[in-house]
């Protein structure tokens, strides 16, 4: 019966608000979603609506006539209604720029003209118009023959130019109420709760952002949501409903992951549950769920996941910063460290013309700034002394060469299309945020009436590179900071400045796909108008994690962000606004987790979850619908859980230290940057082979005192919290096990705490010890008892299958057979985890064949052999090295000089010590190796 009353509300609310779909029928956004021989005025004579009106005149005033065209999608024999309004006013344009009255002679040429109406192929109406200063309103219907319908409007006369305003396409109540809500959920990167004022209002000079205020202010704010530390895995969560501990995606997907750390093939992913509802589903901007490294399946991981379309790119970031200019420049780092010349100097650029022919343009003179440059898709051209070039002779003359093969953060990113059966890769030569606006705008218009979609609109800001964002989107009246230098790219301030500008720019391209979507319109000042209620859409927004280091706004702590299982690392702002909303403009302060949203996303679309995923498929997410229907709903969740770890590399693999500087803290993680150039793009000092210095783990560097208040990022963390108190367990490194593996914090906010009035787990408020529960109070020591055990369950709960590599939690042929499949590449067969699936992992398939594990147990594990990373002789004549082999096991190290002997006859050296989560050490003293 619940479920009878939300769709009948639903239908309800769509009685007398049908969706429009002509995109900008208002010509507010000037010429945007309109083809043909036009013009667009600004009309302070007589407004019909905003400003801007559409004016029937073609260029030049030619004689073939003035047209408008814009194609809707449409249900083939479905009604809809055609509304529009049409002045000719008592004024004219003489291409001077001014209006003029209508006089003497010309009102007998100007006075009247016909405006014709087509529908696809069909004429439906002539419509005579005549002189006069006043708007008319005319209403046809019609009934559609296609998919889609192309809407042709004309004026045949030289003479007389209408005005037309206020278009609608809009389906009959019928054809709307048999439609399905469509979906949009847009994720913010790298968006904590910090960012935003409505989320934060403790915030000190936070971006403006107007457009995402508008639609929480339509819709439901959820003041408590929770995600995971980092990408991969809290995007994992909204698609599948389970923890990182089920999935195995428990880190940010980097290029030496195997496929078992990122999402499976065989996981039943939101738009694999909202197809069995009809719904046709894409995902634009950044996916960052597998592949395309060390995965069968390459960059056409989006379609083997279930989305009928990708456009985007599949890694976790759009690229490394170009310095060099397309390899223009190579003297440092530092002068073009945005990726082009800053500030308002103008020069010249080379562009690459669709035949791939490298040309020199300076804007007729012109010329351009840097970024105006790159925005164009360009890169700035130099001179022979390596500054912005002003000529094109200059260019030419200077000796250096170009490449646009080259990345540039924002402005030239990887690229990749994915229709479901061909994959296109390219490079993207648009900011990205513009480019998956446009995008995402160009498949929504595509979709047909009456078949339901859901478009995941994944925009990569504002994760790193920080890199300024073009001029035009920036929030008005914006001036740099005096006190903030513009060109030190590694300056904190000057990266807090340009990741809100990120930020700024992005919520105007949030407002932008709502407008040319055709889910929102622009007021007379710009402003946003969304009325949740005028269309079948849900509008969910949301990040994937906490923020990164110097970007996070007070009062929440840049030392324990985006990486940390604590509170600014894993909160993150959700919107949700549509017609299902009731009582809009409030807020929910119950907790809810990423993987609720997979339940959501269900539940719009009238999918029980948990009757189409595979039972073997163990869902952590609960309902959320009953918080948007019912303002008096109470909690649905009682714990968050939250999961940090490594991912998983091959043994061959190894990660070299880096640390990140923010503010007095230093942090050393040897489980995140696979590479200098990574490292470095995420502001940290590499450690590795190319760096300054070179130490293995960050217990090396931590024992070479190079830096106070060094904090080591624990490999891998679990953390729950239940309404006041929270829990974290890590695995550290050995260096730090003497912090103890448990911390426990009392969330009660402080108010009258000037640096941490929230009462986040910030340093000095852990309540244990080195882990000792003795001083705890009575209501500690129960909270602290009973989110133990809650932790425990979860990490309980997951049931071990070795060799299983589909995810039935059985060994079967079909395992077998995934082994022959992919046989000498990765998969999800490569039961060992060593980087191929070949012998060894057929053999241990055949050992666990027949098992089932939910019945039976785990069965046999099939080891990863031990690798060798590093092998040293000590000053002291000992020998020492370190291996990586399977966490959590015990190594035994065994010698001899005779390769032929028994291995009963081999000598026990010792046991080998764990350094880490997956590696271990060995020293072999001088008495001994002698």
């Amino acid at each position: 019966m619940s479920k009878l009353i939300i769709w009948l509300g639903l239908l309800a609310a769509f009685e007398g608000r049908a969706q429009n779909l002509i995109v900008n029928g208002g010509f507010e956004s000037r010429v945007v979603g309109w083809e043909g021989t036009y013009g667009v005025y600004h009309d302070s004579q007589n407004p019909l609506d905003g400003t801007q009106v559409g004016y029937l005149i073609d260029i030049g005033h030619s004689s073939v006539g003035k047209t408008l065209t814009q194609t809707v999608p449409t249900e083939p024999g479905s009604t809809y209604t055609i509304t529009f309004s049409l002045r000719l006013p008592e004024l004219f344009d003489n291409g001077d720029g001014h209006w003029y009255p209508v006089v003497g002679d010309m009102r007998g040429i100007t006075n009247r003209t016909t405006v014709s109406v087509r529908w696809g192929s069909q004429t439906l109406t002539n419509i005579p118009v005549t002189l006069r200063d006043r708007w008319t309103r005319h209403t046809l219907q019609v009934v559609a023959q296609e998919y889609r319908t192309p809407l042709n409007i004309h004026n045949p006369s030289r003479e007389a130019w209408p005005f037309i305003d206020r278009i609608s396409v809009t389906p009959s109540p019928r054809t709307l109420t048999s439609t399905k809500p469509n979906v949009l959920f847009i994720i913010l990167d790298d968006i904590g709760i910090d960012q935003l004022k409505i989320f934060n209002p403790l915030a000190r000079n936070p971006a403006p952002t107007p457009n995402l205020d508008a639609i929480a202010e339509a819709g439901v704010k959820f003041t408590r949501c929770y995600a995971m530390p980092e990408c991969s895995p809290g995007r994992s969560c909204f698609f599948t409903g389970r923890y990182p501990l089920r999935t195995g995606v428990t880190a940010a997907i980097l290029s030496l992951d195997l496929t078992g750390a990122q999402v499976s093939r065989y996981e039943m992913t939101t738009p694999r549950i909202l197809a069995t509802a009809g719904y046709r589903n894409a995902l634009i901007g950044k996916f960052h769920l597998a592949g395309p490294d060390n995965n069968p399946d390459g960059f056409g991981t989006p379609a083997t996941l279930g989305w009928n379309y990708f456009n985007g790119t599949l890694y976790g970031a759009p690229a490394y910063i170009d310095p060099s200019l397309g390899g223009q420049y190579t003297a440092d780092t530092t002068n073009y460290c945005w990726g082009f010349p800053l500030g308002s100097q103008r020069g010249v650029g080379w562009f690459l013309t669709s035949s791939n022919t490298v040309v020199c343009d300076d804007n007729q003179g012109l010329r351009y700034t840097g970024k105006e440059i790159v925005t164009r898709g360009g890169i700035p051209a130099l001179n022979a002394d390596g500054h912005f070039a002003t000529t094109c002779a200059e260019a030419r003359s200077s000796g250096r060469s170009v490449a646009f093969n080259q990345y540039n953060g924002y402005y030239m990113w990887p690229k990749a299309t994915n229709d479901g059966t061909n994959v296109v890769t390219s490079i993207g030569r648009q900011y990205a945020t513009i480019a998956q606006t446009d995008d995402s705008v160009a498949w929504i218009r595509q979709q047909s009436n009456g078949v339901p979609w859901m478009c995941s609109v994944s925009y990569s800001a504002i994760h790193t590179p920080y890199q300024p964002p073009p001029d035009a989107l920036y929030p008005p009246g914006f001036t740099w900071p005096t006190n903030i230098p513009e060109n030190d790219c590694q300056n904190a301030g000057t990266i807090k400045v340009v990741g809100d500008l990120m930020l700024s720019a992005m919520d105007r391209e949030i407002g932008r796909l709502l407008v040319e979507s055709g889910l929102a319109t622009r007021g007379p000042n710009g402003q946003l108008i969304y009325d949740p209620a005028a269309s079948n859409t849900m509008i969910v927004i949301t990040g994937d994690n906490g923020t990164y280091l110097d970007s996070v706004n007070y009062p929440y702590n840049p030392a324990r962000a985006k990486g940390t299982p604590y509170e600014t690392g894993i909160r993150t702002p959700l919107i949700v606004s549509g017609p299902l909303v009731t009582q809009p403009g409030r807020s929910v302060d119950h907790p809810v987790s990423a993987v609720d949203l997979f339940q959501l996303f269900g539940e719009l679309a009238g999918v029980d979850v948990r009757s189409v995923v595979p039972s073997a498929h163990v869902l952590d997410c609960r309902p959320m619908l009953p918080y948007l229907t019912d303002p008096n709903t109470p909690a649905i969740r009682r714990f968050i859980f939250a999961q940090a770890g490594n991912g998983l590399k091959a043994p061959s693999s190894h990660i070299w230290p880096t640390v990140i500087t923010v503010g007095p803290d230093h942090i050393c993680t040897d489980s995140t940057f696979t590479s200098q150039s990574l490292a470095e793009t995420e502001g940290g000092t590499w450690y590795g082979p190319g760096g300054t210095q070179q130490f293995f783990t960050c217990c090396d560097v931590d024992a070479a005192n190079l830096y106070t208040n060094l904090t080591i990022l624990p490999t891998r963390s679990w953390a729950v919290r239940n309404e006041r108190y929270k829990l974290i367990q890590f695995d550290r490194a050995p260096c730090d096990t003497n912090l103890g593996q448990f911390e426990l914090y009392d969330l009660q906010p402080t108010p009258t705490d000037p640096i941490n009035p929230l009462g986040l787990d910030n340093s000095g408020r852990n309540l244990l010890i080195n882990d000792s529960i003795d001083n705890l109070t009575p209501t500690q020591l129960a909270n602290y008892f009973e989110l133990m055990g809650e932790l425990q369950r979860i990490q309980a709960s997951e049931t071990t299958c070795y060799t299983d590599g589909n995810l039935d939690k059985q060994v079967t042929q079909a395992d077998v057979d995934g082994v022959n499949e992919y046989w000498g590449q990765p998969s999800w067969f490569d039961v060992n985890s060593d980087g191929t699936t070949d012998q060894t992992d057929l053999d241990c398939v055949m050992a666990n064949l027949g098992n089932n594990c939910l019945e039976s147990g785990a069965g046999t594990i099939c080891p990863t052999p031990p690798y060798i990373n590093s092998l040293a002789l000590l000053s002291d004549g000992a020998t020492q090295f370190i291996f990586t082999g399977v966490a959590d096991t015990a190594y035994t190290v065994f010698a001899t000089t005779n390769l032929l002997q028994a291995n009963s006859e081999w000598l026990n050296l010792g046991p080998a010590t764990p350094t880490g989560t997956g590696y271990f050490e060995f020293t072999d003293a001088p008495s001994i190796n002698q």
